[in-house]
């Protein structure tokens, strides 16, 4: 309930009492931060990336620096914001993507549908009308 009350009177604050805290003024940054949470929420539940819910929690911890003016609290919301977005990095290089496993295994020739039994079928039985005319 506390933090509620704290986010109230941050909300109503002006920017001149806090000038150096932030570039822009806490209603400003709330909608920003709801706005890409919503965004990297809406790709996870699409792409199914990892990193993607890894983003929407950095975003929704940099709102942490409006919770104090302790110097202790920026640097360990400075600390877990690097580990998330480097943790985010990772995730994006090492996971790929499934379509392009998919297209890569069908290059291999490892996997074989049903549709490209038909074609190879067609193929065939051009070739053999083109060579009998």
């Amino acid at each position: 309930m506390e933090l509620i009350n704290n986010m109230m009177t941050l909300s109503q604050q002006s920017d001149a009492e806090r000038p150096s805290l932030f570039p822009f003024p806490f209603s400003m940054h709330l909608i920003f931060v709801c706005v890409s949470v919503l965004f990297f929420a809406y790709r996870f539940y699409v792409q199914k990336r990892p990193f993607q819910l890894l983003m929407a929690i950095a975003v929704f911890v940099s709102m942490g620096v409006w919770i104090s003016d302790n110097r202790t609290l920026y640097y360990a919301i400075g600390v877990i914001e690097l580990v998330l977005i480097i943790a985010s990095i990772v995730l994006s290089i090492i996971i790929k993507r499934p379509d392009a496993d998919k297209k890569s295994d069908d290059r291999n020739g490892d996997n074989t549908d049903d549709e490209d039994e038909v074609t190879a079928i067609n193929s065939e039985k051009t070739a053999d009308e083109i060579l009998n005319n």
